[in-house]
C-alpha cells in the first residue's frame, strides 16, 4: 500500500537529494514546520583582522600597532571592518600622538594627551586614569563608559563587568546592575549573579530572574524556586514553584511558559519530550491526545503510547502501538517497525528528519546488515531504497563501504561496474 507524502524537513537540502530516489514514501499527515535563528550582536568583543586597503605612503612602510590599529609614518589609523561584506575603512586618528600611543581593547586606545574610541575622541576621558574594561565597558577616576559614551551616574569606583561566556554586556557598580550601558530597572546589585549559561544566560537577585543575555526579567518567575532543570544545543528548559519554562523555540519570544505544564510533576524525556502528570508535551506544546501514563520515547522523534504512535507530535496513523518497535538507531538513520509496516528516519544535518515508510518491505523477515543496508524476504534495501537487482539470499557486507551478491559488487547502495563478486576483495 502506497501514501502520498508530505515532507517534514527543516534545515539542509542534502536530505532531500539523498533521499529523492527513494522507493519509500510517507504518512499523510505531516506539514512543514519553520525554522529560524537568532541574529546577535556580531561586533561585540570580536577580534578585527589586520587592515589591508590602506595604501602606503611612498618610502613609509605600515606597522601594526595592535588589534584594528595601525600607523604609516607619524600617522594613525583605526581599521573599520564591514562585517557583513568583508573590507572596510582606514580611518585617522587625527592628532594622535604616535610616540606614546597605545592600544587597549579593540576599539580603545590612548596617547599621552587623548583617550580615543575608534578614530573619535572621547573628550571627557581622562588619559592618565582610563582603562578599558572589555571592548564595550571603560572607565577613568570620573566616568563609565560603554562604547565610548558616558555611563550617566555610574559610580566609577565600585564599577565592575560581570563575567560572561556569551557577551560582556552586563556590569553593576553599588548603585545598579548595566546591560549595554543601561541599567536594568529594579536589579540588586548586591544580590545580582549569572547562575547559569545556556542558549541563554540567567541570572537572578533576591526580587527576580532574568534571562536573555542576563537583562530581561521574567516577571512570572519565582527567584528562589527558579532552577534550570535541561539544556542543550537548542533548548533551555527551567522550572519554579509555580511554572515551566522553554527557552530557544525559533519564532517565540526568548523564553516562555509551556501552557498547562505541572511543575511538580514534569520531567524531560528525551529528543525534546517531556511530561507531566496530565499532559506530554513536545518542542513545549501540548500533545493533547498523548498518554503521560503510558508515553514512551523511541528513538528519534518516534514515540508512542497505549493508544497511539508518534512522529514528532503527529500520530502516524497507520502504525500499530502495540507492536511497533525500533530495530536499529544511528546518527544518520533510524528504522521501525510494526506487524504491518517497516518505517525509515533519514536524519540530516542539523538534525532534519523525514519519516517514510519502505514500500513492500516484509517486517516478519526484515533485519539490519549494518552500514546503512537491510534486508527482507524479497529485496535488499539501502538507506531506504531498494538496491533494484540486489539478490536478498546471497547479499553479504564485505566492508563499510562495499557489499556483493552472487551477480554483483555493490558501493555504498550502487553497482561497481565490471567487478566480479567471487574475486572482488576491498
Amino acid at each position: 500500500m502506497r501514501y502520498e507524502y508530505v515532507k517534514r524537513f527543516i534545515g539542509f537540502i542534502c536530505s532531500l537529494a539523498i533521499l529523492s530516489a527513494c522507493t519509500t514514501s510517507k504518512p499523510e499527515n505531516f506539514q512543514d514546520a519553520p525554522s529560524s535563528e537568532p541574529n546577535n550582536h556580531a561586533e561585540e568583543e570580536k577580534q578585527i583582522s589586520e587592515p589591508n586597503n590602506h595604501a602606503e605612503e611612498e618610502g613609509q612602510k605600515r606597522i601594526s600597532l595592535g588589534g584594528s590599529h595601525y600607523k604609516i609614518g607619524n600617522s594613525v589609523y583605526f581599521f573599520s571592518m564591514i562585517f557583513s561584506g568583508g573590507g572596510g575603512t582606514s580611518l585617522e586618528i587625527k592628532n594622535a600622538d604616535v610616540d606614546t600611543f597605545q592600544v587597549l581593547k579593540d576599539y580603545y586606545s590612548k596617547d599621552k594627551s587623548f583617550v580615543y574610541h575608534r578614530e573619535k575622541i572621547i573628550e571627557e576621558a581622562n588619559s592618565d586614569s582610563f582603562e578599558a574594561l572589555t571592548a564595550s565597558y571603560a572607565k577613568d577616576n570620573n566616568y563609565v563608559y560603554w562604547y565610548g559614551h558616558i555611563i550617566e551616574n555610574a559610580d566609577f569606583g565600585t564599577f565592575e563587568v560581570i563575567t560572561s561566556r556569551r557577551r560582556s554586556i552586563l556590569a553593576k557598580d553599588k548603585y545598579a546592575v548595566y546591560s549595554k550601558g543601561e541599567r536594568i530597572e529594579g536589579a540588586d546589585p548586591s544580590t545580582y549573579a549569572i547562575f547559569f549559561e545556556g542558549n541563554l544566560t540567567f541570572a537572578k537577585d533576591k526580587y527576580a530572574v532574568y534571562t536573555e543575555f542576563g537583562d530581561l526579567k521574567i516577571n512570572e518567575a519565582d527567584p528562589d524556586t527558579f532552577e534550570v532543570i535541561h539544556s542543550d544545543d537548542y533548548f533551555d528548559f527551567a522550572k519554579d514553584e509555580n511554572y515551566v519554562f522553554l527557552a530557544g523555540i525559533p519564532g517565540r519570544s526568548s523564553i516562555a511558559i509551556i501552557n498547562d505544564a505541572d511543575s511538580g510533576s514534569f520531567e524531560i524525556l528525551d529528543y525534546y519530550y517531556a511530561k507531566d502528570n496530565n499532559y506530554v508535551y513536545w518542542h513545549g506544546d501540548t500533545m493533547e491526545e498523548a498518554d503521560s501514563a503510558t508515553f514512551e520515547v523511541l528513538g528519534y522523534d518516534l514515540a508512542k503510547d497505549k493508544n497511539h504512535v508518534y512522529y514528532e507530535d503527529r500520530i502516524i496513523d497507520v502504525a500499530d502501538p502495540d507492536t511497533f518497535e525500533v530495530i536499529y538507531l544511528d546518527d544518520y538513520l533510524e528504522f521501525a517497525k510494526d506487524k504491518n509496516y517497516v518505517f525509515f528516519v533519514f536524519v540530516g544535518i542539523g538534525r532534519s528528519a523525514v519519516l517514510y515508510t519502505i514500500n513492500d518491505a516484509d517486517p516478519g523477515s526484515f533485519k539490519i546488515l549494518g552500514y546503512h543496508y537491510a534486508k527482507d524476504k524479497s529485496f535488499v534495501y539501502y538507506r531506504g531504497r531498494v538496491v533494484d537487482v540486489a539478490d536478498p539470499d546471497t547479499f553479504q557486507l564485505l566492508d563499510h563501504i562495499y557489499a556483493k551478491d552472487k551477480n554483483y559488487v555493490y558501493k555504498y547502495g550502487k553497482i561497481v561496474e565490471g567487478e566480479d563478486p567471487e574475486t572482488f576483495k576491498p
